[in-house]
């Protein structure tokens, strides 16, 4: 036994799509915070490893200028000595630009 009002009763009923909606755009919300949070986490892990490098820099750029002078002074010995040529030849020393500091 099939009653017809029943039936049309359900047919019409209509349902609102607000808690969908608010279901989604609430997921988007809570994704989008936790991925600020995640960003401000390595912001701060990024200043952390700065502070860490900059003794390890200073140090690099003492190298950096010393090798650069001794470089610079075989070129200039290269004209004089066989010895400074052959060093010239073997590690193929040749001079650039200066580097800028602070780059």
């Amino acid at each position: 036994m099939s009653y017809p009002e029943t039936k049309a009763v359900h047919a019409t009923e209509a349902y609102s799509p607000f808690w969908a909606i608010l279901s989604v755009f609430t997921t988007l919300i809570l994704l989008q915070v936790s991925s600020v949070i995640g960003d401000f986490s390595q912001r701060s892990q990024l200043k952390a490893a700065r502070i860490q490098l900059q003794p390890m820099m200073a140090q690099a750029m003492t190298i950096n200028r010393t090798t650069d002078a001794v470089g610079r002074e075989l070129v200039a010995m290269s004209s004089t000595s066989a010895e400074a040529v052959k060093i010239i030849n073997e590690f193929k020393i040749q001079l650039n630009k200066p580097t800028v500091a602070g780059k």
